[in-house]
């Protein structure tokens, strides 16, 4: 539901490399906390703020000089099922399906073409605490593609999963049969999916819940 999301990426790209310090307030008139360190740049939507043309975007995206290296999708919208119902732009129909959702800390893998190496970072922080958990419990972790961002969630139990996948240059989100690939490669879990048989088929027992439609949308139901 984000329009032309590759031009949000170009105006966040120049913005960060043209004249820096002056454009911060520039970020924080859009509603964007804006971190830096050395040559990495993370941006994220700021909490309980309204929404501006760039924040939908800014959901943990990480730059490193002009290049984009985590994309870990687009601010999700939460609502009820009664207000998901009407939502403009969110497709109900028999190709629409519910995600899991897995409460944890989310952490994102990607390439680090500098170094060779992965990198990992998440929502709030450039350098994810969990970069050691990470490489010492994905196995075969050099196995990962690098045009790949892969965001893996870690429950208070210790569980591992890889929660979705993103194709990083192209701003596209994996199908599941990618996801289900690599979290089997990788030896880690990942979320259940059900498919939409009708709102009436939906309990309350059965939220909170994600859904993703045909057009890769996704929306947080957080109650009926």
């Amino acid at each position: 539901m984000v329009k032309n999301p590759n031009a949000l990426v170009t105006l966040i790209r120049n913005r960060l490399n043209d004249n820096y310090e002056e454009n911060l307030e520039w970020f924080q008139e859009k509603n964007v906390v804006l971190k830096r360190e050395s040559n990495f740049f993370h941006l994220k939507k700021a909490p309980n703020s309204p929404d501006s043309e760039i924040s939908d975007i800014c959901n943990g995206i990480l730059f490193k000089g002009a290049k984009l290296v985590v994309f870990p999708g687009f601010v999700e919208k939460e609502c009820t099922l009664k207000e998901a119902k009407e939502l403009n732009g969110f497709v109900w129909n028999d190709k629409t399906y519910f995600i899991e959702n897995i409460e944890g800390e989310e952490i994102y893998m990607y390439w680090d073409v500098d170094i060779n190496k992965w990198g990992f970072s998440s929502s709030t922080k450039i350098r994810s605490t969990y970069k050691k958990r990470i490489i010492e419990n994905v196995y075969n972790i050099m196995s990962g593609d690098p045009s790949f961002t892969y965001v893996f969630k870690i429950t208070k139990k210790g569980k591992m999963y890889l929660d979705r996948m993103y194709y990083t240059s192209k701003l596209k989100e994996m199908d599941w049969n990618e996801v289900y690939k690599y979290a089997i490669k990788f030896k880690v879990e990942h979320p259940t999916l059900y498919k939409f048989e009708g709102f009436d088929n939906i309990e309350e027992s059965d939220l909170p819940i994600i859904a993703r439609d045909v057009r890769s949308n996704r929306i947080f139901i957080k109650g009926m």
